[in-house]
Protein backbone atom coordinates (compact mmCIF):
# COMPACT_ATOMS: atom_id res chain seq x y z
CA UNK A 1 0.00 0.00 0.00
CA UNK A 2 1.17 3.68 -0.74
CA UNK A 3 1.39 6.30 1.63
CA UNK A 4 -1.47 7.69 0.20
CA UNK A 5 -3.57 4.40 0.79
CA UNK A 6 -2.51 4.75 4.88
CA UNK A 7 -4.58 8.07 5.19
CA UNK A 8 -8.06 7.89 6.23
CA UNK A 9 -10.02 10.43 6.88
CA UNK A 10 -7.44 12.89 7.21
CA UNK A 11 -5.32 15.84 5.30
CA UNK A 12 -1.68 15.33 4.87
CA UNK A 13 0.31 18.58 3.53
CA UNK A 14 3.69 18.36 2.22
CA UNK A 15 5.91 20.69 1.09
CA UNK A 16 8.99 20.04 -1.44
CA UNK A 17 11.94 21.87 -0.89
CA UNK A 18 12.78 24.33 -3.43
CA UNK A 19 9.89 24.50 -4.46
CA UNK A 20 6.56 26.49 -4.77
CA UNK A 21 3.81 23.61 -4.91
CA UNK A 22 2.53 22.23 -2.09
CA UNK A 23 1.01 18.80 -2.44
CA UNK A 24 -2.26 18.44 -0.41
CA UNK A 25 -3.64 14.87 -0.09
CA UNK A 26 -6.91 13.84 0.84
CA UNK A 27 -8.88 10.27 1.33
CA UNK A 28 -12.92 11.19 2.15
CA UNK A 29 -15.24 8.17 3.60
CA UNK A 30 -16.08 7.51 -0.34
CA UNK A 31 -12.30 6.41 -0.57
CA UNK A 32 -11.97 8.54 -3.17
CA UNK A 33 -8.63 9.60 -3.18
CA UNK A 34 -8.18 13.85 -4.10
CA UNK A 35 -4.91 15.59 -5.35
CA UNK A 36 -4.84 19.20 -4.28
CA UNK A 37 -2.14 21.86 -5.29
CA UNK A 38 -1.41 25.44 -4.66
CA UNK A 39 0.67 27.48 -7.48
CA UNK A 40 2.42 30.21 -6.50
CA UNK A 41 1.69 33.82 -8.49
CA UNK A 42 2.81 37.22 -9.19
CA UNK A 43 0.82 40.20 -9.83
CA UNK A 44 1.97 42.13 -12.99
CA UNK A 45 0.99 45.25 -15.72
CA UNK A 46 1.51 44.60 -18.83
CA UNK A 47 2.78 47.47 -21.01
CA UNK A 48 4.66 47.96 -24.20
CA UNK A 49 3.10 51.47 -26.06
CA UNK A 50 0.57 49.55 -28.37
CA UNK A 51 -0.26 46.63 -26.55
CA UNK A 52 -4.08 46.43 -26.27
CA UNK A 53 -3.95 45.38 -22.64
CA UNK A 54 -1.72 48.00 -21.71
CA UNK A 55 -2.19 49.24 -18.23
CA UNK A 56 -3.69 46.24 -17.29
CA UNK A 57 -2.58 43.84 -14.08
CA UNK A 58 -2.75 40.39 -14.40
CA UNK A 59 -1.33 36.86 -12.76
CA UNK A 60 1.79 35.55 -13.79
CA UNK A 61 3.01 31.70 -12.14
CA UNK A 62 5.92 32.29 -10.28
CA UNK A 63 8.39 29.73 -11.77
CA UNK A 64 11.22 29.01 -9.14
CA UNK A 65 13.06 26.49 -11.02
CA UNK A 66 13.37 24.70 -14.78
CA UNK A 67 14.00 21.04 -15.01
CA UNK A 68 16.28 19.22 -17.55
CA UNK A 69 16.32 15.44 -18.28
CA UNK A 70 18.69 15.12 -16.20
CA UNK A 71 17.54 16.93 -13.22
CA UNK A 72 14.02 15.51 -13.86
CA UNK A 73 15.56 11.79 -13.72
CA UNK A 74 16.87 12.57 -10.61
CA UNK A 75 13.36 13.51 -9.28
CA UNK A 76 11.38 10.43 -10.68
CA UNK A 77 14.52 8.05 -9.13
CA UNK A 78 13.89 9.57 -5.86
CA UNK A 79 9.68 8.76 -5.79
CA UNK A 80 10.66 5.14 -4.46
CA UNK A 81 11.36 3.63 -7.69
CA UNK A 82 13.97 0.41 -8.32
CA UNK A 83 15.81 2.69 -11.56
CA UNK A 84 18.77 4.77 -11.35
CA UNK A 85 18.87 8.37 -12.24
CA UNK A 86 20.98 6.93 -15.21
CA UNK A 87 18.32 4.66 -16.82
CA UNK A 88 15.58 7.03 -16.30
CA UNK A 89 17.50 9.40 -18.28
CA UNK A 90 18.30 7.39 -21.30
CA UNK A 91 14.63 6.39 -21.08
CA UNK A 92 13.63 9.98 -21.56
CA UNK A 93 16.29 10.78 -23.73
CA UNK A 94 15.53 7.72 -26.30
CA UNK A 95 11.83 9.23 -26.06
CA UNK A 96 12.97 12.77 -26.74
CA UNK A 97 14.38 11.88 -30.35
CA UNK A 98 11.80 9.33 -31.16
CA UNK A 99 9.00 11.96 -30.46
CA UNK A 100 11.56 14.40 -32.49
CA UNK A 101 11.31 11.89 -35.07
CA UNK A 102 7.95 11.24 -35.42
CA UNK A 103 6.21 14.51 -35.08
CA UNK A 104 8.61 15.37 -38.06
CA UNK A 105 7.15 12.45 -40.07
CA UNK A 106 3.92 13.94 -39.61
CA UNK A 107 2.76 12.06 -36.95
CA UNK A 108 1.21 12.93 -33.68
CA UNK A 109 3.09 11.32 -29.80
CA UNK A 110 0.18 11.14 -27.12
CA UNK A 111 1.71 11.15 -23.58
CA UNK A 112 -0.94 9.86 -21.67
CA UNK A 113 -2.25 12.45 -18.80
CA UNK A 114 0.82 14.63 -20.20
CA UNK A 115 0.13 16.08 -24.07
CA UNK A 116 -0.19 15.02 -27.52
CA UNK A 117 2.79 16.49 -29.34
CA UNK A 118 2.82 17.68 -33.55
CA UNK A 119 4.22 20.17 -35.40
CA UNK A 120 2.24 22.94 -36.38
CA UNK A 121 2.95 25.68 -39.07
CA UNK A 122 3.86 29.54 -38.17
CA UNK A 123 2.35 31.28 -41.50
CA UNK A 124 3.75 34.67 -42.53
CA UNK A 125 1.21 35.78 -44.67
CA UNK A 126 -2.01 34.37 -46.33
CA UNK A 127 -2.13 34.36 -49.91
CA UNK A 128 -4.94 35.44 -52.44
CA UNK A 129 -5.42 32.60 -53.93
CA UNK A 130 -4.08 28.29 -53.89
CA UNK A 131 -1.76 29.48 -57.28
CA UNK A 132 -0.37 32.19 -55.17
CA UNK A 133 0.50 30.25 -52.43
CA UNK A 134 4.43 29.32 -51.97
CA UNK A 135 6.37 28.13 -48.85
CA UNK A 136 8.99 30.68 -49.34
CA UNK A 137 6.29 33.79 -49.26
CA UNK A 138 3.89 32.24 -46.76
CA UNK A 139 5.12 29.89 -44.36
CA UNK A 140 7.83 31.22 -41.94
CA UNK A 141 8.13 28.06 -40.46
CA UNK A 142 7.34 24.69 -38.12
CA UNK A 143 6.86 25.03 -34.25
CA UNK A 144 6.41 22.24 -31.88
CA UNK A 145 2.82 22.22 -30.65
CA UNK A 146 2.08 20.10 -27.04
CA UNK A 147 -1.64 19.88 -26.77
CA UNK A 148 -2.52 19.38 -22.66
CA UNK A 149 -4.57 15.96 -22.33
CA UNK A 150 -6.07 13.08 -19.47
CA UNK A 151 -5.29 14.09 -16.15
CA UNK A 152 -3.59 17.31 -17.19
CA UNK A 153 -6.11 18.94 -19.50
CA UNK A 154 -7.28 22.57 -18.80
CA UNK A 155 -10.47 21.64 -16.74
CA UNK A 156 -8.52 19.17 -14.77
CA UNK A 157 -5.97 21.67 -13.33
CA UNK A 158 -8.56 24.20 -13.07
CA UNK A 159 -10.64 21.64 -10.67
CA UNK A 160 -7.45 20.27 -8.95
CA UNK A 161 -4.54 23.26 -8.51
CA UNK A 162 -5.31 26.36 -6.42
CA UNK A 163 -3.40 29.81 -6.79
CA UNK A 164 -1.92 31.60 -3.72
CA UNK A 165 0.00 35.20 -3.95
CA UNK A 166 3.50 35.08 -3.57
CA UNK A 167 4.40 36.72 -0.11
CA UNK A 168 7.37 38.60 -0.84
CA UNK A 169 7.28 41.19 -3.82
CA UNK A 170 6.59 44.23 -5.06
CA UNK A 171 4.09 44.45 -8.04
CA UNK A 172 4.88 47.73 -9.11
CA UNK A 173 8.42 46.34 -10.10
CA UNK A 174 7.69 42.65 -10.99
CA UNK A 175 7.76 43.56 -14.65
CA UNK A 176 11.43 43.61 -14.74
CA UNK A 177 13.07 40.39 -14.24
CA UNK A 178 11.32 37.58 -12.56
CA UNK A 179 10.03 34.44 -14.42
CA UNK A 180 9.58 35.33 -18.13
CA UNK A 181 5.95 33.42 -19.29
CA UNK A 182 5.66 31.05 -22.32
CA UNK A 183 9.16 29.34 -21.19
CA UNK A 184 11.49 32.12 -21.58
CA UNK A 185 11.11 31.59 -25.47
CA UNK A 186 10.89 35.84 -25.43
CA UNK A 187 7.01 35.73 -26.59
CA UNK A 188 4.79 37.39 -24.75
CA UNK A 189 2.39 34.85 -22.79
CA UNK A 190 -1.66 36.38 -23.54
CA UNK A 191 -2.92 36.41 -19.87
CA UNK A 192 -6.99 36.06 -21.45
CA UNK A 193 -5.66 32.61 -22.60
Amino acid sequence: LSFYHSLHFTFAFGLYKGHYTYPMVAQFSTGILAHFSISIYKKYQMTGENHPLKGLWYARPLIEDTFDTEKLAKHMSNHNTPYSAGLIKGVLTDMIACTKELILDGKNVKLDDLAIFSVGIVSRKGAASADAFTLADNVKGLKLRARATGELSNAQINLEGQLKEASKYSPDNSGAGGSTPGGGNGEEENPLG
